[in-house]
């Protein structure tokens, strides 16, 4: 395995986990919403905005 190819599995297992790590936020907002906890308690835990927030709780409303 070359240099080129380490930089790319590098690469590729850094944007694997950033995005494993984006979805467990996503499911605790979720998690958060269906237990009662306002928009602005969730986005001020998981360092969102409150917009992001209400989008999230948008698709849960619509998937429910």
């Amino acid at each position: 395995m070359n240099l080129h190819d380490r930089d790319i599995i590098r690469a590729a297992t850094k944007e694997g986990i950033a995005q494993g790590a984006h979805e467990t936020t996503i499911q605790n907002a979720k998690n958060f919403y269906a237990n009662g906890v306002s928009a602005e308690i969730i986005a001020k835990s998981l360092n969102m905005t409150v917009e992001q927030i209400k989008e999230i709780v948008a698709d849960v409303a619509v998937e429910a």
